[in-house]
């Protein structure tokens, strides 16, 4: 299920868009990579090319509410509201827990599954989280054989991005997420980076309190997921 600019056996996509499939063969996830050049003509025809290829949804990336309007335009709907999160980064968990970089992404597939079930990621999707920013790094907590928990951070300047954040059911409770949020917001302001943003659904509470707890604060407006039958 690789990355691609055009849909399998269809015509070519709009440059301010990335495609990967989805877990269900009829989805395909549409990641918007320049907002500001997404028009309701362009967002038509990628869906109607999308359905060409077979495809009989499409769901987005999180997106700035701003961001949205043209894929609203274009029959999109709002399929998932999430909460957004800032840190100013002058004040960092430290980790209590050891972290070492991953070897390779698809050890983490298995973890993933079993952290966010319908919403995991396959190692596609994992390579797509490291290279949505210029530098990305990786770090795993747990046995080499059978890692427990993991965290891809990303790096744009002087912002940084918890991209995904992951613990396997039967090791919650014992400090690996906030070792690793530690590890990856430590590495980004290292590089320069002055701020952090990350999201999590409304109903994860468990995010929501390590968040809070570590540091980040709400920020209002908040993120949407789109979504449209094709």
């Amino acid at each position: 299920m690789a990355v691609r600019t055009g849909p399998a056996g269809g015509g070519a996509l709009p440059g301010w868009v990335r495609t990967r499939e989805g877990a269900d063969p009829g989805t395909v996830h549409l990641t918007v990579v320049d907002p500001r050049a997404v028009t309701a003509e362009d967002a038509r025809r990628c869906c109607a090319a999308l359905a060409a290829a077979g495809y009989r949804t499409v769901e987005t990336n999180a997106l700035n509410p701003g961001d949205a309007e043209k894929l609203l335009e274009a029959g999109f709907a709002v399929r998932e509201s999430l909460l957004l999160f800032g840190h100013d980064l002058r004040c960092l968990p430290r980790p209590q827990t050891p972290t070492r970089r991953a070897r390779h992404l698809g050890d983490l597939v298995p973890l993933d599954g079993a952290a966010f079930g319908p919403r995991a990621f396959d190692v596609d999707a994992l390579r797509d989280a490291c290279e949505a920013t210029p530098r990305a790094r990786v770090r795993v907590c747990g046995p080499r054989s059978r890692p427990l928990a993991y965290a891809i951070t990303g790096l744009a300047g002087r912002r940084a991005y918890v991209q995904r954040l992951a613990v396997h059911p039967d090791a919650r409770g014992q400090g690996l997420a906030r070792a690793l949020l530690g590890d990856g917001l430590r590495w980004a302001r290292r590089r320069g980076a002055r701020t952090a943003v990350v999201n999590t659904h409304t109903e994860n509470l468990a995010a929501r309190r390590l968040y809070e707890t570590s540091g980040f604060v709400a920020v209002p407006q908040g993120l949407v997921v789109l979504g449209r039958a094709l």
